[in-house]
């Protein structure tokens, strides 16, 4: 990201163009601005578009477009200087925590902090920024963004006369020819920690193919010596596959067939195709056990994970910066299209109890509509109660439309009040597979 620049207003009117980098804060902004007027940074806020903006972000996190019109406005309330909780991990994983002001120096934080770790190589890491050598000693906490709260720094060791890498950008190592000649003071931790992640389980899986040749090599021998019992063993194998494969079969035999049968008599509840089922009777879906190896992290896997990373990167450094106006322009977009596509919302209301009742809904119509829809199958429908979705646990607004609260096409929420469902609905309950076919119908 090439260096840009802001322009800043200033209270007695006058501008002034400040140029920035990605890391460069608001504070840093605000400082610059205030230094040649002799003004108090820790009275004064940075607004852009009636938005008062956060002084500890860095420029890469505002979404500002270059040149962006910046105005300083009187804080609300006076600025203190707060301690700051810092947390200092180390190479070996180890994390020092100690309280700092925020003019105190990266410096005297490791002397503080790790007074047997070296200052001639270390590097500190906060987000994407790499502090060593004299900077230690002219970087402050406040210079970094941070005048409240907590953060945690990253403590590396690098030759000082070394080429300067990206702290966050791993660079695979060659291929070491023997143990001989590795190098121990040149690994560093984090090397270390990928060659276990990778090269080890390539290791362990030719072990495993090798183990399980020779066992395959070694049945085939005892096979040969006892073919006569085998044969009956054999038999018996056969009958239990073919037990086995009766009962796996059958879940999905059932499925078909409901889906077939498209004279399915269904006794609808009432308008809505309302229909009540017991959640705790849903058939749990049996999946086979997946063995260890298949966890674990191969170089391809590693290859795959490592280019998805670079392509998001790219996708959001080379993305445009979108204002407010057209991302809600974006969203609208979305959301025609979705009410294009699904006609109808299939919509499940769970209680407490586990019973569930199910209903089909527009996406224009709104939560009120299906407060409505439960209230006419409340014991005591005169009790208030609400429609919430998890997780997290947010409470949906009735005035809003299904499409808004991200209902469309389908969605399970939960009811929280203290009326249960009339009672004569448990003698009206539903198969949850049939529903589940009703909502695919639906569909």
């Amino acid at each position: 990201m090439a260096t840009k620049s802001v322009n800043v207003l200033l209270p007695n009117g006058h501008r002034q163009n400040i140029k920035v980098s990605p890391n460069t804060t608001i504070l840093q902004v605000l400082d610059e601005a205030c230094q040649k007027y002799g003004l108090q940074a820790e009275n004064y806020d940075i607004k852009n578009l009636n938005k008062v903006l956060d002084v500890n972000s860095s420029f890469r996190f505002t979404n500002l477009p270059n040149n962006a019109q910046l105005e300083m406005v009187p804080c609300i309330k006076k600025r203190e200087l707060l301690n700051i909780t810092i947390g200092l991990q180390l190479e070996d994983g180890h994390r020092l925590m100690g309280d700092f002001q925020p003019n105190t120096l990266l410096n005297e934080i490791l002397l503080s902090l790790a007074p047997s770790e070296s200052t001639e190589t270390a590097v500190v890491v906060f987000m994407h920024q790499e502090i060593s050598g004299k900077d230690l000693e002219n970087t402050t906490l406040r210079s970094l963004g941070l005048t409240k709260g907590k953060a945690m720094l990253r403590l590396l060791h690098r030759d000082p006369n070394s080429k300067k890498e990206q702290a966050h950008v791993y660079i695979p190592a060659k291929k070491p020819v023997s143990k001989e000649n590795d190098n121990p003071s040149t690994s560093s931790s984090f090397t270390k920690f990928i060659s276990n992640k990778i090269i080890d389980p390539i290791n362990s899986i030719k072990a495993e193919v090798s183990k399980q040749i020779k066992e395959h090599d070694l049945r085939k021998d005892q096979e040969k010596e006892t073919a006569g019992s085998q044969n009956k063993s054999s038999q018996k194998i056969k009958n239990n596959e073919k037990t086995t494969t009766a009962e796996v079969k059958k879940t999905p035999k059932v499925i078909q067939n409901i889906l077939k049968d498209s004279l399915i008599n269904v006794a609808y509840l009432g308008e809505r195709n309302a229909l009540v089922f017991n959640q705790a009777g849903a058939l749990p879906i049996s999946q086979e056990d997946l063995p260890d190896s298949f966890f674990d992290l191969t170089v391809e896997d590693a290859k795959v994970l490592l280019r998805d990373a670079k392509k998001s990167i790219n996708r959001l450094e080379d993305s445009p910066l979108l204002t407010e106006a057209l991302r809600e322009t974006e969203n609208n977009k979305k959301k025609l299209e979705h009410v294009n596509k699904y006609h109808w919302a299939i919509i499940r209301i769970q209680f407490p109890d586990q019973l569930v009742l199910q209903g089909l809904f527009r996406p224009e119509e709104t939560v009120q509509d299906i407060k409505n829809f439960v209230r006419n199958y409340l014991k005591n429908p005169e009790n208030e109660f609400v429609l919430y979705t998890t997780p997290p646990k947010t409470d949906l607004n009735p005035n809003c439309r299904l499409i808004d609260e991200n209902l469309v096409p389908s969605a399970v929420i939960y009811y929280s009040g203290h009326s249960p469902l009339k009672p004569e609905l448990k003698n009206k309950l539903t198969d949850p597979l049939v529903a589940t076919v009703e909502a695919m119908k639906a569909r």
